[in-house]
């Protein structure tokens, strides 16, 4: 869809900075979290591909809080949203409910191409389950590509 930044400006402000980081600083606009890229990355991991962002979008995630959508600069890529995550404590049984669909969720991933990088702290418990969120330095290489496709089969 590639929502233009000028849809957002007015709401993007101090007043809704919930945090931030090496890659970007996140908002808080309604029931949607807005990560705006720094314009030079601080971390030590490459930001993922435009591709691999459009491609994240289209996949059916459980345990993966996947952008909802893109957020665009005069064309450029600089942001995301994704679905606010409102945080609970996490137990020994949100965990155990989570393993079916993290399984799956890990399957899916793999399948369309993309290695899970920048794990470590980006996870919380919402909604009674385990949620991953910050997707964005996940590697991706397209699988259907023709080149892969040669190599694979």
């Amino acid at each position: 869809m590639n929502m233009e930044i000028q849809r957002y400006k007015e709401y993007i402000d101090n007043e809704t900075l919930v945090s931030q980081g090496k890659e970007g600083k996140i908002y808080r606009v309604f029931d949607y979290a807005i990560k705006i890229f720094h314009k030079e990355r601080k971390s030590t991991l490459p930001r993922i591909s435009d591709e691999g962002l459009k491609k994240l979008i289209t996949l059916p995630l459980n345990c993966f809080n996947n952008p909802i959508d893109i957020i665009t600069d005069n064309g450029s890529i600089i942001g995301t949203i994704e679905s606010y995550l409102d945080e609970e404590e996490l137990t020994k049984e949100n965990i155990a409910i989570s393993l079916d669909d993290l399984k799956k969720d890990i399957k899916t991933l793999s399948d369309n191409g993309f290695t899970i990088e920048d794990l470590y702290y980006n996870y919380t418990c919402s909604n009674g389950k385990l949620m991953f969120f910050d997707m964005t330095s996940y590697q991706y290489i397209n699988t259907r590509a023709p080149f892969m496709i040669d190599t694979i089969y």
